[in-house]
């Protein structure tokens, strides 16, 4: 884990895989493509580089949800990752890699009751960085 977040934090792409897979469109946290939503090029490196597909197309954000409030205007639980939030505009250019052009990002809220484990990756991923989410 420790070694995970240090490695997100120092620009490297992380292949996540923990727990039993998700049903649905979503990866949430056990089956994830993870990177640091601070670096700006992200995007890019991941639409290009790994994932294949165009390149506006954003990343969304896993946030601890307790932290939901500081980055977004709205503050609803999405622990699915259904939902689109607007986030607030002086935090943008804190998390450049999952915000989309329009200023919004498509979130994941994540619990320690719901996944423990992805939730101690973020917490150790904040503790290096200052930024509680992941993309």
């Amino acid at each position: 884990m420790a070694r995970a977040a240090r490695d997100i934090a120092d620009g490297l792409v992380v292949g996540w895989f923990q727990g039993r897979m998700e049903f649905g469109p979503r990866a949430l946290g056990n089956r994830s493509i993870l990177a640091d939503p601070r670096r700006a090029n992200m995007k890019e490196i991941l639409n290009d580089r790994i994932k294949k597909r165009e390149p506006f197309r954003p990343f969304a954000p896993s946030i601890l949800a307790e932290h939901v409030g500081d980055y977004f205007e709205q503050t609803h639980p999405a622990p699915t990752m259904l939902m689109v939030y607007a986030i607030k505009p002086e935090r943008r250019a804190e998390i450049p890699a999952v915000t989309h052009i329009d200023g919004s990002g498509r979130l994941q809220t994540v619990t320690r009751d719901l996944n423990p484990t992805y939730y101690r990756l973020i917490e150790s991923l904040s503790k290096l960085t200052g930024v509680p989410d992941r993309s």
